[in-house]
């Protein structure tokens, strides 16, 4: 039989092993079902004076990709006959984004004063015909470029909330209760493991070892 260091050596390595084969939860994947339909109307400035070209909905295009469960659909097309002031009109972008089979619609409007840019995008429920939230971005030293990628980052934003939450890191797979069981299970064996060093040594010794008291030092 091992000694009492043995035993204890011998639970610790069975507890590590324990920790080590905890099995790692799988990540979640997307969500079950066709992507989000999400039209995008042509980009409308405020005032023309300040605007330069911008293609708008490849820029937001861009940034709804971001999330694989969201697809951008051009309405440009879409929005042939309706009036140059559609983007402001919730009515007129659930008409538009319904024509092209679109869930969502977002409407881009810009206005420039100098060299700043100001962006705004409103997202609207194409069969409730209402709007459901709005994105602002000032940009300043604006240049196509610029307000391309400000375009991008907004429309990333909006596609957050149908974006899959990332995997957890290797490693970090085991549940909190699952740690917590094992670390109580090897804090368990190591407690017995003492037990029995203490009983091993116990016997080892045998009875006729004389028990030394303790010295006692009684002052003059």
């Amino acid at each position: 039989m091992p000694g009492g260091r043995g035993l204890i050596a011998v639970a610790l390595l069975l507890a590590g092993s324990a920790c080590a084969r905890a099995p790692a939860e799988s990540p979640a994947g997307p969500p079950a079902g066709p992507p989000l339909g999400i039209a995008v109307l042509p980009a409308r400035w405020a005032n023309a004076e300040g605007a330069f070209d911008v293609d708008a909905f490849a820029a937001v295009a861009r940034g709804l990709r971001a999330s694989p469960r969201v697809r951008a659909i051009d309405a440009r097309a879409a929005s042939v006959g309706e009036p140059e002031t559609c983007a402001e009109e919730v009515a007129c972008a659930s008409r538009a984004g319904a024509r092209v089979g679109a869930r969502k619609a977002i409407a881009v409007r810009l206005a420039g004063l100098g060299d700043t840019v100001l962006i705004r995008v409103a997202v609207v429920d194409v069969a409730r015909g209402t709007q459901e939230l709005t994105r602002q971005e000032v940009v300043r030293g604006a240049d196509a470029a610029r307000v391309t990628a400000a375009l991008a980052r907004v429309a990333t934003e909006i596609a957050r909330p149908w974006t899959p939450a990332p995997p957890p890191a290797e490693g970090d797979g085991a549940t909190p209760w699952v740690l917590a069981a094992l670390g109580a299970a090897a804090t368990a064996g190591a407690a017995i493991a003492i037990g029995l060093a203490a009983s091993s040594e116990g016997e080892e010794r045998g009875p006729d070892v004389e028990e030394r008291p303790d010295v006692v030092i009684t002052p003059p």
